[in-house]
């Protein structure tokens, strides 16, 4: 669904399409996009915590 509601610029940043899209609110699209920003940012942060913690364990086992 969020597919159809979206278009990609050349930035790769997500916006929603020109003009109304019924049965849809634009808050609910800005909403939308709120969320996959905080999902976006909450993954970077996993991914990195995860990198660490892998990083550290080879330091313990004297790895690397």
């Amino acid at each position: 669904m969020a597919e159809a509601l979206r278009s990609q610029d050349q930035r790769g940043d997500v916006l929603p399409l020109e003009g109304a899209i019924r049965g849809v609110e634009v808050s609910q699209i800005q909403r939308l996009r709120q969320l996959e920003d905080e999902d976006r940012r909450l993954k970077q942060i996993v991914a990195d915590l995860t990198l660490d913690n892998t990083a550290r364990k080879d330091v313990l086992q004297g790895v690397g």
